[in-house]
């Protein structure tokens, strides 16, 4: 009885298949065979890895425009309020200074000597000089902060302020795309401002075109009034990282039919450059030639001047927000 059992049950493990194996063997063949077919039909061929990747292509061409265009209005909005900051600062100034504007000096009227420190006591509304140098001052922010060296620093003590979200210059040598971040970005109009040494409120040496015309320099708010009213007359701007040095940006008044960059405004946040008036308000102004306007490039120091047509709009525009014709 056991051996019949054990045949059987052999008989029935071990009888032929459909093929001639063993139906186990062929059981065994065919979940296999399936199991690659399922496989297969789970895997992605080339044609559908391509498909996916050229929608991937699609996708960010139409997305990275979207999000450019979203960084560089987070900029300007960081920007904008920079300057309303620093205009909130040099009000308090001017209230607490019987209307009187702080000192503006650039760095040829402000005892800067040759090992590039500021000399005390020549404040100014902001100290130091912004090279790629790597000298302090590109980097140390007492210069904004420190009420011993700069004017507006009770006011403003956050120095996170005095610098632009598209500035990227860093302090160097040999150019700006070395060493530690610099820690401001912008400067003040140069027809703005007093600039007496010893810290009186006396109204700067006036600033005169290229043919010797005088123009008017504002010293007291009182001033700003007539053809240059507080919503006209630019305060503080964005300066061009390679040209930026002192807190003075230097402007020429035309000659004729012709003009001149001398210190050049930036352009970085979408070819345009924020700018504050004297009534607070801020904004954002955009070029309409900015090819004539300097591009950034953080590789050296922009110590030359640009002259230009005087139909140029951007320094036309420049030019009527800076001064006047002195009466």
């Amino acid at each position: 009885m056991e051996i019949f059992v054990y045949q059987a049950c052999s008989f029935s493990t071990d009888r032929p298949g459909l093929y001639g194996f063993s139906a186990r063997r062929e059981t065994l063949a065919f979940s296999e065979k399936a199991a690659g077919v399922e496989a297969r039909q789970r895997a992605f061929t080339l044609i559908e890895l391509l498909v996916v990747i050229a929608i991937i292509a699609i996708l960010a061409a139409i997305l990275l425009p979207v999000l450019n265009a979203a960084r560089l209005r987070s900029y300007q909005i960081t920007n904008i309020n920079n300057l309303r900051q620093l205009m909130i600062a040099f009000k308090m100034y001017n209230t607490d200074n019987n209307g009187w504007f702080p000192e503006n000096l650039s760095e040829s009227t402000d005892g800067e000597g040759s090992s590039g420190t500021w000399s005390l006591p020549y404040k100014s509304w902001v100290a130091g000089v912004e090279k790629y140098n790597g000298q302090s001052d590109n980097t140390n922010i007492a210069m904004l902060v420190n009420p011993q060296e700069t004017q507006l620093a009770l006011y403003l003590p956050n120095p996170a302020v005095y610098r632009s979200p598209g500035d990227q210059s860093k302090s160097g040598p040999p150019n700006g795309l070395a060493g530690p971040p610099r820690i401001r970005s912008y400067s003040m109009n140069c027809a703005v401002g007093c600039s007496d040494a010893a810290g009186d409120p006396e109204p700067q040496s006036p600033l005169n075109d290229l043919t010797g015309l005088t123009y008017d320099t504002f010293t007291k708010e009182s001033m700003v009034v007539g053809g240059m009213g507080p919503a006209d007359l630019w305060i503080m701007t964005e300066e061009n990282p390679d040209s930026i040095d002192d807190g003075y940006f230097t402007v020429s008044m035309p000659n004729g039919n012709v003009g001149e960059w001398r210190n050049y405004p930036s352009k970085l946040e979408g070819n345009a450059s924020g700018f504050s008036f004297a009534d607070g308000h801020a904004e954002i102004h955009h070029w309409v030639q900015p090819q004539d306007i300097a591009t950034t490039t953080y590789l050296s120091y922009i110590g030359t001047s640009t002259t230009v047509a005087l139909k140029d709009p951007d320094l036309g525009w420049l030019n009527v927000h800076t001064t006047v014709l002195a009466p």
